[in-house]
């Protein structure tokens, strides 16, 4: 039987690069318990080191200001510049204070070594509560109906949410500097949501209409003042699709949507048109065609409108079922546009959204299916 005793090697003669035979790990901080872990390793060891936090002296000023809703006063702190880490040690620094204090050894007795430091300021209050969980009410129904005979597919659902207590953040605007204080508003907050889908199959053709609504309330505090938020969509999506087996298949889809938000001061409103429509066929039983083309029409409100469209489509090749090769030419934005914009709004502002697109791109696959 053996048994290994795990040491650290020794350093081979007086160095000044303790700090480089260190690797800093993970560090955590408790600042309510004053406690510091760190994950250290030191000449191939791995160590967990445990230490506290220094005390920080914080002075209390009379200097004050309004932040948000809340009272604050100014306090100041001072701590050191250059604070004393253990994996960081030098020999040279060592030496450097042992040079010093032979230099002069009745001064180090009398006189303590000065440690640089710089001045920390913060603003606290003792207004701002504690936060606490919100409370929350939600309803759900879902209907589900399929009729066998004539092929009828009923589908609906409705929501409604009510959050109260809601942990809310009261936004500040100081030229471009944007602050934020979270608190627990006594407003609640409510949201509706209705979907419908109707499908039927008449013969070859299956025909079927998606229909969406969603209200929102949501209580908003910008530069403190209160202002209620409302946001209502409405979404229509009527489509037709034929289901042969062996013939070519098309799809059409027509997409409208209305959106309206009234942000207390300044209402919105954008109205989607989106029309697509997807083709594909199974020709001579080796080679099937894909394609899919939409283009999206956003009116804005205030007679100007974007769109953009977008168009794809992909060439495959098997021999037959039981094939294991599969080669396959596919193309991607087919049109080369540069950019898709899409406009919305929140509780704060109205913005433009533009997601820059990869110009046309076309590839050559081949698959083997094991």
């Amino acid at each position: 039987m053996f048994n290994e005793d795990e040491k650290i090697d020794a350093i081979s003669g007086a160095t000044d690069s303790w700090g480089d035979n260190f690797s800093r790990g993970e560090q955590y901080k408790n600042v309510k318990q004053k406690a510091l872990v760190q994950s250290q390793e030191f000449y191939g060891k791995k160590f967990l080191v445990k230490d506290k936090l220094a005390a920080i002296e914080w002075k209390m000023g009379t200097e004050s200001k309004l932040i948000g809703q809340y009272m604050c006063f100014k306090a100041t702190a001072s701590v050191p510049i250059d604070e004393l880490e253990w994996y960081n040690f030098s020999w040279g620094g060592l030496s450097e204070i042992n040079t010093e204090a032979k230099t002069d050894s009745t001064a180090v007795e009398t006189e303590e070594l000065e440690i640089k430091t710089t001045e920390v300021e913060a603003w606290y209050s003792l207004q701002i509560p504690e936060l606490q969980n919100a409370l929350s009410k939600n309803l759900s129904l879902l209907y589900s109906s399929f009729n066998l005979f004539n092929y009828t597919n009923v589908f609906a659902r409705a929501a409604y949410s009510s959050n109260i207590d809601q942990i809310r953040s009261l936004t500040n605007f100081e030229n471009v500097i944007r602050t934020s204080t979270f608190f627990n508003s006594s407003f609640a907050d409510e949201n509706v949501s209705v979907f419908g889908r109707v499908q039927r199959t008449f013969g070859k053709v299956r025909a079927t209409i998606n229909t969406s609504f969603n209200y929102s309330k949501i209580n908003q505090f910008i530069q403190g003042l209160q202002s209620l938020n409302e946001g209502f969509t409405q979404t229509y999506t009527p489509g037709l699709r034929t289901n042969f087996k062996v013939a070519p298949n098309v799809s059409f889809n027509y997409r409208y949507s209305v959106t309206n938000n009234n942000q207390g001061s300044r209402e919105t409103k954008f109205i989607t048109n989106a029309p697509s429509i997807d083709f594909d066929a199974y020709i001579w039983k080796k080679v099937t065609f894909r394609t899919n083309y939409s283009y999206t029409n956003q009116d804005l409100g205030n007679g100007e409108s974007q769109s953009f469209q977008n168009w794809d489509a992909s060439l495959s090749y098997r021999k037959d079922r039981d094939a294991k090769w599969e080669y396959e030419i596919k193309a991607t934005n087919l049109l080369d546009i540069d950019s898709q914009v899409r406009n919305s709004a929140n509780n704060i502002s109205v913005f433009s959204s533009e997601t820059f697109i990869q110009p046309r791109f076309v590839t050559f696959r081949f698959v083997y299916t094991l």
